[in-house]
């Protein structure tokens, strides 16, 4: 079986790290995320989760493709480490899959594997990049060099790396429902503008969201809604059941989350499955929930949990190891 890295730098854009290691996982290809410099990092958006290893010099003896998310600070980190570039120069040269999404090719650039290469990247980043050639393209290949725009590209990205390893991304594509939300052709990629406020119903913006996320709940939904919403500026805290701070999603990632959501709450626990619990209590959900200091809630989860697949032996001991 062929082996994918996604690396987890502090600052990367969590919703891009996750969304791509959810659609590998969910195509049943082998991933790990895999830490620069720490098992447990904290995104550009506040999300801390816990990774399957940490880089080491095995990553490209290891690995058959590592992929590079975005996000500003992820980026330096991954421009800093002499010890990232040279295993990713290492996988590019012996013909190995590399692929970078947003800022990541700013990395490429600097290890100088974008010379005489067509790539694409952020749109405002692409003036940064001095060797290559930059396309205004969703994704881009250019032999065995994938690259991507941003974060709303994660998962045409994901499902082209997914094909591209030998898993069947059409399957996913549609279990995902991905054609009901996005239209491919359609696409383009501006310069951005910059996130404000949306107001509620009430003619307000939120100013804060609760976000509860159980065992077994959709990471790469409850990641993206929770990046959405901070982009947007609404103060959002994440909320579990249960008293370890780390909640095990569907695709076995880890993300930490900020508190219990109070005693009230936490008698709510769901038994079997935590969308059939919700239902059953909601409410009771929502009398706890209306009070004014919390606008909105959000439940984060998933009816398909317990069809998980059996997790690794890596992931097994990575649920219960401390950082």
């Amino acid at each position: 079986m062929k082996n994918i890295a996604v690396i987890a730098a502090p600052g990367c854009e969590e919703g891009e790290t996750l969304t791509i290691v959810d659609i590998f996982r969910r195509a049943e290809l082998s991933c790990d995320l895999v830490g620069l410099g720490a098992r447990d990092i904290t995104g550009g958006h506040g999300t801390v989760f816990r990774c399957d290893a940490v880089l080491d010099e095995a990553l490209a003896s290891t690995y058959d493709m590592v992929v590079l998310p975005g996000g500003y600070g992820g980026v330096d980190a991954m421009m800093a480490s002499e010890l990232l570039l040279e295993q990713v120069s290492t996988m590019l040269h012996e013909g190995k899959w590399v692929a970078a999404i947003c800022a990541a090719p700013l990395a490429l650039d600097k290890a100088g594997l974008l010379e005489g290469r067509t790539f694409t990247c952020y749109p405002g980043q692409r003036a940064n990049i001095s060797a290559g050639t930059w396309v205004n393209e969703v994704v881009v290949i250019d032999g065995n060099l994938v690259t991507s725009q941003g974060p709303a590209t994660a998962w045409a990205f994901a499902y082209k790396l997914v094909g591209l390893m030998g898993g069947d991304a059409e399957a996913v594509r549609q279990r995902m429902v991905y054609r009901n939300a996005f239209d491919e052709p359609a696409v383009q990629s501006p310069e951005p503008a910059e996130l404000k406020p949306v107001p509620g119903p009430d003619g307000r913006a939120p100013k804060k969201v609760a976000v509860l996320m159980v065992d077994g709940f959709e990471e790469s939904e409850a990641i993206q809604i929770v990046d959405l919403l901070r982009r947007a500026h609404a103060e959002v805290t994440t909320y579990r059941f249960q008293e370890d701070e780390f909640v095990l999603g569907m695709q076995d990632m880890l993300v930490k989350t900020e508190a219990v959501f109070g005693p009230a709450v936490s008698r709510l626990t769901p038994s079997s499955c935590p969308v059939a619990g919700l239902r059953a209590q909601s409410s009771s959900l929502v009398r706890t929930c209306s009070r004014p200091c919390v606008r909105s809630i959000v439940l984060a989860s998933s009816c398909a949990r317990c069809a998980r697949a059996p997790r690794s032996p890596m992931r097994r001991a990575c649920s219960t190891a401390s950082a």
